[in-house]
């Protein structure tokens, strides 16, 4: 397809022809040939362009950051004037100038560096990246669009003593009023003698390191699984508090599940959220404990968006919880609508523990008169005092 530059200059061309005019027809001649030189130069330095993004994947919150974007041109011909337009999302842009113009010489490079800080947890698409390049005329324009790329911002973690919480977790294995015996073959470090320690378990070696009795130490035999359900719709909560439930209900969430981690326990996740990675509603994370664990959990935590529909209720129906497990369930309150659904729980084996962001009178005495542990979340996403 012609453009109106060879139009333009066959136009030319023909009306000298007809005019019999040469300098006319000379004239048509040099804006054709710089036309095609234009066109082709400008395909080939666009073809020769090679944009790269240079950030993380995710970035714990509240957290400054940078984005660098690589531009290099490849080709030996030089790059007049190169547009770019970045698309930074307004909840990790910090300022800057997001459209910048800029010429390249042949085989040049040049880095572009905008500000970031990561103060809202979420999904985040930085991009498309628009750009533009030319002619030193402008006769002609090519345009590229550069993928986006996705940055998830982790949900704020609070430190456990700040949870109001004792150090043993007041839920959970910690909690379990089973006594669980130790398995030999999971060595776990040794620790100070005790008067009902028996002499087999002394640490003969280390006592004498440490000029004090030592006894050996071992992992329980079974390591029960803690399984975190988190009601995460519109439906779920106040609309006046909506946002700020939603992002309280993330904070517990990682927080609680990072301290159980810590310990080398298993944990899960069961989330009634809008996944925008897998484009699902219904988060699953099954058991794990380790580094990768944590990683996996907080970027879902961290990815994690609100939900127009699903039920957590039907969520965990179809989940198939370990028996003897704790199942912490962090909703706005407990109503006579969600009892059914606990008990239900209660009776498939789980140990329950209620995380509640919006609680009532109503509800803190629903679960008073059917004694189950639970919590009030307060405002910086931490449980108040045990009301069981």
């Amino acid at each position: 397809m012609m453009t109106r530059l060879q139009l333009l200059a066959l136009g030319i061309f023909l009306a000298a022809v007809a005019l019999r005019s040469t300098l006319l027809g000379a004239v048509g001649v040099l804006l054709g040939v710089a036309t095609v030189v234009a066109i082709q130069w400008n395909r080939r330095v666009s073809r020769s362009l090679r944009i790269e993004r240079k950030i993380a994947t995710t970035l714990p919150w509240n957290e400054a950051a940078e984005l660098e974007v690589r531009i290099t041109n490849t080709s030996l011909l030089p790059v007049p004037w190169l547009a770019v337009e970045e698309s930074i999302p307004p909840g990790i842009r910090t300022g800057g100038v997001a459209t910048q113009v800029l010429s390249l010489p042949a085989g040049g490079a040049r880095s572009l560096r905008y500000p970031l800080h990561s103060s809202q947890r979420g999904y985040y698409r930085i991009g498309p990246m628009r750009l533009a390049t030319g002619d030193v005329l402008g006769w002609q324009t090519q345009r590229m669009v550069i993928a986006p790329t996705a940055l998830t911002v982790l949900p704020r973690l609070v430190p456990i003593m700040e949870l109001g919480l004792p150090a043993a977790l007041p839920f959970g294995p910690l909690a379990s009023t089973r006594q669980r015996g130790e398995d030999p073959a999971r060595p776990a470090g040794v620790r100070a003698y005790q008067a009902s320690d028996g002499v087999r378990r002394i640490d003969w070696k280390a006592t004498a390191h440490r000029n004090t009795l030592m006894v050996r130490r071992a992992d329980p035999a079974i390591s029960p699984e803690t399984t975190f359900a988190l009601a995460f719709g519109t439906a779920d909560y106040p609309a006046r508090v909506l946002h700020d439930a939603l992002e309280r209900a993330a904070t517990v969430v990682a927080s609680l599940a990072v301290a159980l981690l810590g310990r080398k326990l298993p944990v899960g996740l069961v989330a009634s959220g809008f996944d925008p990675l897998h484009e699902r509603t219904g988060l699953v994370l099954p058991q794990g404990k380790g580094d990768a664990q944590r990683r996996m959990l907080l970027e879902a935590l961290g990815r994690l968006q609100m939900a127009h529909e699903g039920s957590l209720w039907t969520l965990l129906a179809q989940q198939p919880l370990p028996w003897g497990g704790t199942l912490v369930v962090v909703m706005s309150d407990l109503g006579t609508d969600e009892l059914p659904h606990v008990l239900q729980l209660l009776r498939r084996g789980q140990q329950v523990a209620l995380l509640l962001l919006e609680p009532t009178p109503g509800g803190l005495a629903l679960a008073q008169q059917r004694r189950l542990a639970h919590w009030s979340v307060d405002g910086r996403g931490s449980p108040k005092a045990n009301h069981a």
